[in-house]
């Protein structure tokens, strides 16, 4: 992309002038051509701190990114060079947005992290399936709404303790029968039940391998509320000898 300042410097003053003019006007092509170019320029500036940051901070355990006021977005892509931040125990990209929605597979270098927060201001982004390798982890932030290419193997984290935003689209549910240690569960829709036995319930294989569960929330949008089972609420909570709290919520 092209530097805003080299651009605006290699139009005639002409051009500037009647851009500064008609700055109100929404159908000014030269305006948001300009206003485009100012844009990348600051994504890539703020792309290159992060390159920076995440290749020569490699002991960093802790990387929280607020979102200031006034911020457009961090930028097209996050850098792949994030994988070098190896020591990371704790990790928030909560509230950023990417126009490049495709988180990068080097997430998957991070094996000692113990919290994860994926929970960015995209519409749709795609994880890849990597966070099986994080056997550490202990909280666990998926995005709100992932894309239809995004499948997560999570079963390998048994040392999980809050598992949000979990659905059987991205993910599978058979993985959570082997989080023994949740405590905090939070489903998005879709989840469905594969085979599962309305007659008999006590024939279907349990879902819930954890017996320490003590919250269980669950977001639906819309009419996807009256779509909730009340079989599947009951089976869901059948394993759990010290249920608390369960709790459906519709999202605004």
């Amino acid at each position: 992309f092209f530097p805003a300042e080299a651009f605006e410097k290699s139009l005639p003053l002409e051009v500037l002038n009647y851009v500064e003019e008609h700055e109100d006007d929404d159908c000014n092509p030269l305006y948001w051509i300009l206003l485009i170019s100012g844009i990348s320029a600051m994504a890539l500036k703020n792309r290159g701190i992060w390159r920076y940051m995440f290749n020569n901070f490699k002991l960093l355990r802790a990387l929280n990114y607020e979102r200031t006021t006034g911020d457009l977005f961090v930028g097209f892509k996050l850098p792949s060079d994030i994988g070098n931040l190896i020591h990371l125990r704790f990790l928030s990209l909560k509230d950023l947005e990417f126009l490049w929605p495709k988180l990068p597979s080097s997430l998957g270098n991070l094996r000692y992290l113990q919290t994860l927060d994926l929970r960015v201001d995209s519409d749709k982004i795609h994880v890849p399936n990597v966070i099986w390798r994080m056997e550490q982890l202990r909280h666990l932030y998926l995005p709100f709404e992932c894309k239809s290419s995004t499948k997560l193997k999570l079963g390998t984290l048994r040392k999980l303790l809050t598992l949000v935003n979990f659905n059987t689209k991205n993910c599978y549910l058979k993985d959570l029968i082997n989080m023994t240690n949740i405590r905090e569960l939070g489903i998005n829709f879709p989840f469905n039940i594969e085979n599962f036995n309305e007659k008999e319930l006590g024939k279907n294989p349990p879902i819930i391998g954890s017996k320490y569960l003590h919250s269980l929330f669950i977001v639906a949008t819309g009419e996807s509320c009256s779509e909730i089972d009340p079989r599947h609420l009951v089976h869901l909570l059948s394993n759990c000898t010290r249920r608390s709290n369960a709790n459906t919520g519709e999202a605004a």
